[in-house]
């Protein structure tokens, strides 16, 4: 949501550039979202949700050499190669994945939306709605939608791919026993 003012007192608010300074100085570059939000600039205030201004803190604080993805950047990733790059946290990929669906009702994501690269578009757009229930498992719905997208093929550049696949098809058998 973009506001001329931030309320006073709000935490929750930051100004474009702020936000653009942020992505330049604490996360690692990619092609994807790093590229948009790290050119932002003016003095518009976004209002941001608690656990990304959560992830920002603790990003900001680390001190390790290595730079950590932005969250949008880890789950894109993520959907190109499941296995080779590891799952993101759960709870923050299902808030992405909710408002990236969301992103053509006309959501501030919608230009994000399309610098996604296209297989990933698809596959955020195949998702089964049971997918955003409380119960549903994440991981397996993911990668199972991942393999549907790509032809349910049987050969894996990365091992990790293949045992996420084979655990993922496994899960899926055993509920359909229950």
């Amino acid at each position: 949501m973009f506001c001329g003012i931030a309320p006073m007192g709000s935490k929750r608010w930051r100004s474009m550039s702020s936000i653009g300074q942020f992505v330049l100085q604490c996360c690692k570059a990619t092609p994807y979202a790093y590229r948009g939000f790290s050119g932002l600039e003016g003095d518009e205030c976004l209002s941001v949700c608690i656990p990304c201004l959560n992830w920002q803190r603790r990003s900001s604080l680390n001190r390790k050499s290595e730079k950590p993805y932005l969250l949008l950047d880890h789950l894109i990733l993520f959907l190109l190669e499941p296995g080779k790059m590891h799952m993101p946290d759960q709870r923050c990929a299902l808030r992405l994945l909710q408002s990236l669906r969301d992103a053509n009702k006309g959501n501030v994501l919608k230009l994000m939306f399309q610098q996604i690269p296209v297989p990933v578009q698809c596959i955020i757009q195949s998702l089964p709605d049971s997918l955003f229930d409380e119960s549903a498992p994440v991981l397996h719905t993911l990668v199972l939608t991942w393999w549907d997208y790509n032809g349910n093929t049987v050969f894996f550049s990365h091992n990790q791919t293949a045992k996420l696949v084979r655990k993922a098809v496994k899960a899926r058998e055993n509920m359909e026993v229950l």
